[in-house]
């Protein structure tokens, strides 16, 4: 009878250790992206913060399984230079996807997403559920300037669009002076198609730079359950 209760309370400890070893972390993503039309010294810009975060799900040292979701904040900055030439906000507006699908913007291709990974010597490789060119702010903005100075506003915007790869549609009109543009453009926000990081509890990084219009900052944390 005793050798039962023995092995009883052994395997109740040996469970209560492995359910010890269950952890969960969470990666924060936060960055802004710069929505610019025109070049360095013209243009007028919106500029957009979104945030991501990834669940992560570890089981005695291995990856189990990771959730992740991604959000445009509400915080929008508009930007001129030279200042006071350009004025630009927000418009709501459709965005037709590669599978024909049409949404309302601004919009975020992939809100939620699964998470693949793997973890070895304490380095964790994730790698989100996104298909090309993975995950993307979608949105539509218009800029107008009435300064007689900004002539060759739209020759800059056509020429910095080609050289940069800007994945931009816009139409533009022109009246005497006033010159108006609405533009729809995507562009990249996080997290990658595949990030590699250390397994530890405060690490934090930070890549890009204001100055280059694209700054994204990555922290994670072992959350308390």
């Amino acid at each position: 009878m005793r050798s039962g209760v023995f092995f009883g309370l052994t395997m109740l400890l040996v469970s209560l250790a492995s359910a010890g070893e269950h952890e969960h972390w969470r990666l924060d993503i936060s960055g802004k992206q710069q929505f610019v039309f025109g070049e360095p010294v013209l243009f007028g810009s919106v500029e957009v913060p979104w945030k991501s975060s990834i669940q992560i799900y570890v089981e005695d040292g291995q990856f189990v399984r990771g959730f992740g979701d991604s959000e445009w904040i509400d915080d929008v900055h508009y930007y001129s230079k030279p200042e006071g030439w350009f004025e630009c906000h927000l418009e709501q507006g459709d965005f037709l996807d590669r599978n024909l699908k049409q949404h309302s913007l601004p919009w975020v291709r992939y809100p939620k997403f699964p998470v693949a990974g793997k973890l070895e010597s304490g380095v964790l490789e994730l790698v989100p559920a996104f298909s090309t060119p993975g995950n993307y702010l979608a949105l539509v903005y218009n800029c107008r300037s009435e300064n007689p100075t900004a002539n060759n506003w739209f020759t800059f915007a056509k020429r910095g669009r080609q050289e940069n790869g800007r994945r931009q549609d816009f139409e533009t009109t022109e009246k005497g002076d006033v010159r108006t543009v609405r533009v729809r453009e995507v562009k990249h926000i996080g997290p990658a198609m595949s990030l590699t990081i250390p397994l530890q509890d405060g690490w934090r990084f930070t890549e890009g730079s204001y100055d280059s219009g694209y700054e994204v900052s990555y922290r994670l944390q072992k959350v308390k359950d």
